[in-house]
C-alpha cells in the first residue's frame, strides 16, 4: 500500500488535515501512522496495515508533550528538522573554507 493510499484511507476514517505521517513498525507490522487534526481541533492518531490497507486503530491522541499547543510543538519539530539539513550544510562550508579541503 503507497502512503497516498494508506493516508487516503486515514482520511476516510477521520476527516481533517494530516499533520505528520510516517512509516514505523508496530508489533513486527510495518504501519502507515497519521496524526490528523479533525474540525473541532482533536488530534488523532490513525494506524493503516502497510501491506493489507486496513485501518488497524484510530484514537484520539492524548500524548502529551508537556505543551499545550501540540500543533505548535509539531510545527516546531518540523522547523527545526528542516533547518538541521541548512545547518549542516553551512557548517561543512565554513570547516571546508576554514581547512581548505
Amino acid at each position: 500500500v503507497t502512503k497516498e493510499q494508506a493516508r487516503a484511507t486515514a482520511l476516510q476514517r477521520v476527516s481533517g488535515t494530516v499533520l505528520e505521517e510516517e512509516i514505523e513498525k508496530e508489533n513486527g507490522k510495518l504501519v502507515w501512522a497519521f496524526d490528523i487534526k479533525d474540525a473541532n481541533g482533536k488530534i488523532f492518531d490513525v494506524k493503516v496495515d502497510a501491506k493489507s490497507g486496513a485501518i488497524i486503530s484510530a484514537d484520539e491522541d492524548k500524548e502529551d508533550d508537556g505543551d499545550k499547543s501540540d500543533n505548535q510543538s509539531r510545527k516546531n519539530k518540523n522547523v527545526f528538522e528542516k533547518m538541521g539539513s541548512g545547518i549542516k550544510n553551512t557548517t561543512a562550508k565554513v570547516y571546508r573554507k576554514i581547512t581548505g579541503n
